[in-house]
């Protein structure tokens, strides 16, 4: 039997399709930040937090979306180097499962976050 070979130029509109979907979720969640980013600024940080993600083994696409959104949370798309969030490098490099990692993420960019409201 032959096998199916998949190109990866038949890849691209799926993946173009997703790209699209997430940059929706995120402009729905976050509108003051992409109108103040603008659509290439959106865009620009939506693939650098996948990139992020990739780079610290987050493969899972809910995973993946979810660091996304984590860099509009805490407004910031360089987690892992910023002297603000230096905790999130640490956290990434658990030896723990993608999702775990995410939760505590999660967790204390939700306490940043309040700090930051003064909650």
């Amino acid at each position: 039997m032959k096998q199916l070979k998949i190109r990866n130029e038949q890849l691209e509109p799926f993946e173009e399709r997703g790209l699209k979907r997430l940059i929706k979720a995120v402009n729905l969640s976050w509108p003051e930040i992409c109108e103040r980013l603008g659509e290439e600024g959106v865009l620009k940080r939506v693939k650098k937090a996948l990139l992020l993600a990739h780079k610290y083994k987050i493969i899972l696409p809910s995973n993946a979306t979810r660091m996304v959104h984590l860099t509009f949370l805490l407004d910031n798309d360089d987690l892992d180097i910023s002297p603000d969030t230096g905790w999130a490098k640490a956290i990434l490099n658990w030896d723990d499962s993608e999702k775990f990692r995410l939760a505590a993420l999660e967790y204390r960019a939700a306490k940043e976050y309040e700090k930051k409201l003064g909650v």
